[in-house]
């Protein structure tokens, strides 16, 4: 089983709680066997979180229906590429449309 410090953690952004919570029970038994904390955040929440002790080693950040295309969700990739860099983010959308997938990478 893979060690790694307490302040190691996979953040998981989402503004819906529920979604969220779904998002965190997927993913709980591999962050436990892999001795990852998980951290559940709202997209205002995880703004706050510069500066903090944190060492984010996966971002999952849920956009739901919002476009990847829109300036505010753009910011919020941008913020969550610096919470954690270097580290894989992982972008959840509701849209399907070719566009916003092509706008993702």
């Amino acid at each position: 089983m893979p060690s790694h410090s307490e302040n190691e953690a996979v953040l998981v952004i989402d503004s819906r709680e529920l979604r969220r919570a779904g998002v965190v029970g997927l993913m709980s038994g591999w962050a436990e066997r892999s001795s990852y904390n998980l951290v559940a955040l709202t997209p205002e929440e995880a703004l706050g979180m510069f500066g903090g002790e944190k060492i984010f080693r996966l971002v999952v950040f849920s956009l739901g229906a919002q476009s990847i295309r829109d300036k505010e969700s753009l910011q919020l990739i941008k913020v969550m590429r610096a919470l954690a860099p270097g580290s894989p983010v992982v972008i959840m959308s509701d849209r399907d449309e070719p566009a916003e997938v092509v706008a993702s990478l």
